[in-house]
C-alpha cells in the first residue's frame, strides 16, 4: 500500500506465496508468468477499485534498460490519501500527484510499482539491488516513462515512516520523476524500507 498526504507516501509489498491446489484466494501471476497467491487484505476493497479509476495498462510503457525492465504503464487516482497498486507486473502513474508525462516539462511524474517478497517478482523488483540494499538503477541510467526520457540523477532508501515527512520526495519540480518501490530484503522477511529513485529529463 502506498499512503499519500500532503506530500506522504508509505509503499507496502505484495507478500506472495505459491498457489495451493484448490486454493480460494485470488491469484495473479507475476513477471515470470507464475502463479502467486496474495496475502488477505493486500488489495484494495472494491468501492476503493472503483474510485482509484485504475488502469493496468494505458498503452504506454515504463522502461527502464539497464536492469531489463520493460512493462506497461498504467494508472491510477489517490483516494483518501491512500495509493495501493493493484497489479504487480505495472508501472503505474499516479494522476493526482504532480503532472502526468504529456506535461513532463512543468512539473515532477511519480511512478509507483510493487515489489514483492516470499516467492514472486514484481515490476520493482527489477530496480532493487538486493545484495547491497540499494537502488539497481545507478546515475546515469535511462528510464523512459510513456515516451519521456530521464537519466537518474540519484536513489535513497528510507524507513517507510519517514517518507511522509521528506518533501524533497514530494516536491513539484519540472523536468523530474520520481518512481517509488519497496526496498525487499535479501532474508525474504517484510520490506520496512521505501527505494525512491530519482530522474531528470534529458533534452531532446
Amino acid at each position: 500500500m502506498l499512503l499519500a498526504s500532503t506530500g506522504v507516501v508509505l509503499l507496502h509489498q505484495h507478500h506472495t506465496a505459491p498457489v495451493a491446489a484448490g486454493s480460494s484466494v485470488s491469484t495473479v501471476r507475476d513477471m515470470a508468468g507464475t502463479r502467486v497467491r496474495l496475502e488477505p487484505g493486500v488489495l484494495p476493497a472494491t468501492n476503493v477499485l472503483t474510485r482509484m479509476r485504475v488502469q493496468n495498462d494505458t498503452g504506454q510503457r515504463f522502461v527502464a534498460p539497464s536492469v531489463g525492465l520493460n512493462v506497461p504503464l498504467g494508472a491510477l487516482t489517490m483516494v483518501d490519501d491512500n495509493i495501493t497498486p493493484p497489479g504487480i507486473t505495472s508501472a503505474y502513474l499516479v494522476r493526482n500527484l504532480g503532472v502526468q508525462p504529456g506535461r513532463a516539462k512543468d512539473g515532477t511524474v511519480f511512478v509507483v510499482m510493487h515489489s514483492v517478497h516470499g516467492g514472486g517478482i514484481g515490476a520493482g523488483d527489477y530496480l532493487v539491488d538486493l545484495a547491497h540494499g540499494g537502488s539497481a538503477l545507478k546515475t546515469g541510467a535511462i528510464i523512459d516513462v510513456g515516451g519521456v526520457r530521464y537519466r537518474v540523477t540519484g536513489s535513497m532508501s528510507l524507513p517507510k515512516t519517514q517518507v511522509p515527512d521528506r518533501s524533497d520526495i514530494w516536491a513539484d519540480t519540472p523536468g523530474r520523476v520520481v518512481v517509488i518501490t519497496c526496498l525487499q530484503n535479501p532474508d525474504g522477511t517484510p520490506a520496512t524500507r521505501n527505494l525512491i529513485v530519482e530522474g531528470h529529463e534529458i533534452a531532446p
